[in-house]
């Protein structure tokens, strides 16, 4: 909290402490000069967190909940308390840097671009240009990323024949590019025909595409997919 808080009438020499409480594996610590004045002058401070850095584990969502007690000798103590957004904190990628472990929110969809992959992503706009809308940032559903690679194995093979048709062989697009993509919830056949795609691709592109969706969902949990415009 921060900048004078007005106080009237009883206001004056009120103390505030304040308190932070998780879960999940997160544990939050209250950076705050307890027992300010509220009509003393400003006050600053802030919350930390840390959880557990075992790699490839997902810990479970959590909020924190704030608690701020105020006391004056003579008068009752008065409680208020409120809780954050929920998220989750881990390092599923076991990663040591500190760009793919940390603290997401999974309610919140996110956007990954698939600019620069000219086939990948016109296959995405002709889906979207027939009416699949799931993971259309312009009023579709989000995807959701689902931690099961035997599962993901499944719903590429489902949707991906085992090779490449002729003409495609011819053209150098011998790799299968499925969308929604295997690694979700919705990938496979889990949704009507009318709702994925497949799009043969160069070798490259396809592994052009897995890396930037890699390092992008490193950290997040649930995305959008924003075609070129």
């Amino acid at each position: 909290m921060s900048g004078p808080e007005p106080t009237t009438r009883a206001g004056a020499g009120v103390a505030v402490n304040i308190g932070a409480a998780s879960a999940g594996g997160t544990k939050a610590t209250v950076h705050f000069s307890q027992g300010h004045i509220l009509n003393s002058g400003a006050a600053d401070g802030s919350v930390g967190y840390t959880t557990s850095n075992a790699p490839k584990k997902i810990n479970p969502k959590a909020k924190t909940t704030y608690t701020y007690t105020f006391t004056k000798p003579g008068y009752t103590p008065g409680i208020v308390s409120c809780g954050s957004a929920v998220y989750r904190c881990d390092n599923y990628f076991g990663s040591r840097r500190a760009s793919r472990a940390g603290c997401a929110i999974p309610e919140v969809p996110t956007g990954v671009s698939m600019v620069g992959l000219a086939r990948i992503d016109g296959g995405i706009r002709k889906l979207r240009a027939n009416g699949g809308h799931h993971g259309d940032p312009y009023g579709g559903k989000p995807l959701h990323w689902m931690i099961n690679k035997a599962q993901e194995n499944a719903n590429r093979k489902a949707v991906c024949p085992r090779t490449a048709p002729p003409d495609m062989q011819r053209a150098g697009r011998t790799s299968c590019d499925e969308y929604p993509f295997a690694s979700t919830y919705e990938g496979g056949t889990r949704l009507p025909a009318s709702q994925r795609e497949i799009t043969w691709v160069k070798v490259n592109e396809n592994k052009a595409q897995g890396g930037t969706i890699t390092a992008w969902r490193a950290r997040c949990t649930s995305w959008t997919t924003i075609p070129s415009t």
